[in-house]
């Protein structure tokens, strides 16, 4: 019974410690993934701001921002936990986190019809479909009674020159003319992102 334990006792500690070497892997990964972006996205600022330039300066940007974003979920979710229970067990909760991430997956989806499917591009086509549905004008009704007693400012004959639906020329005239990282739009991202 005593080398049956002492065997056990070795092969968990054994254990534990490639548990610590690997997390280190990953540690240094993550920061030397972090150190590269950072490095190519400084190389890119000191570079001549060409288009080209621009948008990779853009790519790396939206590339880092993700590393970091990846970092900061996972130390809130250990914050949160270490002052709900008092600990700082990065291992627990990185556990406890990957957990409850897992738990909050969509598994599968309810069709119109009732029919349950877990196959992924079903179950995006149902989700496209409910928001689509969701967020789609539905008829227009007739609101002239609420519009009579305003006086209107824009002539007839100019609102339907306004309310013409735009040609696909048009648009593909507007957006060749702009520039990928020139022109920003009502969100303040250039037309490359």
């Amino acid at each position: 019974m005593g080398v049956v334990f002492r065997d056990t006792v070795t092969k968990v500690g054994e254990f534990e410690e490639r548990l610590s070497e690997w997390s280190r892997k990953i540690q240094m990964n993550r920061m030397r993934r972090r150190q590269v972006l950072t490095d190519k996205l400084a190389e890119l600022l000191d570079n001549v701001r060409d288009e080209e330039n621009m948008a990779e300066m853009i790519y790396m940007r939206i590339k880092l921002n993700f590393e970091i974003e990846k970092e900061c979920y996972w130390e809130q979710r250990m914050r949160l936990n270490w002052l709900k229970f008092g600990d700082k067990n990065t291992t627990f909760f990185h556990s406890t986190a990957t957990q409850r991430r897992r738990k909050n997956l969509i598994h599968k989806l309810q069709n119109d019809e009732g029919r349950d499917t877990e196959v992924l591009h079903e179950m995006e086509g149902i989700a496209r479909s409910y928001f689509h549905n969701l967020f789609t004008a539905k008829e227009k009704g007739n609101y002239d009674y609420m519009l009579s007693g305003i006086d209107r400012c824009v002539f007839e004959r100019d609102n339907l020159k306004l309310t013409v639906a735009y040609t696909s020329e048009e648009i593909r005239e507007v957006v060749f003319e702009m520039g990928a990282t020139k022109a920003a739009g009502e969100d303040s991202f250039p037309i490359l992102y």
